[in-house]
């Protein structure tokens, strides 16, 4: 671990030393490749991406293509980035599932989050929501409870190993509640078996569903943020009306670990002015969501950090890739 502390910090240093410019990418290939472990299917993470990758391309003055590889709890998309050549010609979007993969898939994981992958930036953070059909009888957490304690609940999530499942393996256990995940390639194909009424609710950002909410197509029954959700301000968080239980989420972009600290430190000062580019600040706004606080080196000692409570986590609440 002092290995990896040493590194985060040579790595932070580096981000942070001002280069003479920035506006040429690394890659000197004609395009550049932007990884996204979800489908093209209108979810956050895909949104966000092109946006991103449009503003990048207008820096770089090159074509960024978006390659959505979904699948395997965000493995597949992952595992792209990571066996990449470090030559800036593939970066990519990263969640936590990058810190709780480790802990959940013992021995299983392809690369190694810590050793394959160089985060660069945290673009956003992601409060996250249960929902249920706006018909449902569970309207507040204490109906949900209630609900739970004659038959097994079905939540659905954007897939294994993402916040969304830590979210419902927790609330399994504090609660309790008897919940049963059901993963899914992204939200809007949970989304889609929800209003069929093939399962009972689903866990993903509140920023994704809000335009549903307001339709009355689905109910937002409680946030699992710190504080409530600023476009739904009559929902409380699920610390308010019960124990303290508080899952947030986030978008970053990481880079294969091969990448050279100048050229990291020169994506960070890109990423940077891509997010406060017009077409991403738009972007942001219908999603309800702000450009997240960040600092050089600051994701990658957070990885590092959610890998450890992450990893009790899973020992506690017995989650699996069940």
């Amino acid at each position: 671990m002092h290995r990896i502390a040493t590194r985060i910090l040579t790595c932070a240093a580096l981000i942070a030393a001002p280069l003479a410019t920035h506006a040429a990418s690394a890659c000197d290939q004609a395009t550049v490749r932007f990884v996204v472990p979800f489908p093209a299917s209108g979810s956050s993470a895909d949104l966000l991406g092109r946006s991103l990758a449009s503003a990048l391309s207008k820096i770089w003055n090159k074509s960024v293509v978006v390659d959505n590889r979904s699948g395997g709890g965000q493995v597949i998309g992952t595992q792209a980035i990571a066996g990449a050549k470090g030559d800036g010609c593939t970066l990519g979007l990263i969640t936590s599932a990058l810190s709780l993969n480790p802990s959940l898939m013992k021995g299983k994981l392809p690369y190694d989050s810590v050793k394959d992958i160089r985060p660069a930036i945290r673009l956003v953070d992601l409060p996250l929501g249960i929902f249920t059909l706006s018909s449902s009888p569970i309207k507040t957490m204490a109906d949900l409870q209630k609900a739970a304690a004659s038959r097994e609940l079905t939540y659905g999530t954007p897939g294994v190993g993402s916040m969304p499942h830590l979210a419902g393996a927790l609330m399994s256990t504090r609660l309790p509640a008897n919940l049963r995940h059901v993963p899914y390639r992204g939200l809007p194909a949970a989304k889609v078996d929800l209003l069929a009424g093939q399962i009972d609710m689903i866990i993903g950002a509140v920023s994704t569903e809000v335009a549903s909410v307001k339709a009355g197509d689905l109910r937002l029954v409680a946030v699992l943020s710190e504080k409530r959700f600023p476009e739904f301000p009559n929902v409380p968080t699920v610390a308010e009306q019960h124990q303290n239980l508080t899952v947030t989420d986030y978008f970053g972009v990481a880079v294969p670990a091969a990448m050279t600290p100048q050229a990291l430190s020169s994506l960070y000062q890109d990423v940077t002015e891509a997010m406060r580019s017009p077409e991403v600040t738009s972007r942001l706004a219908a999603m309800k969501l702000d450009i997240a606080k960040d600092e050089p080196g600051a994701l990658a000692a957070r990885v590092v950090s959610d890998m450890g409570w992450m990893s009790d986590l899973v020992a506690k609440t017995g989650m699996s890739v069940e």
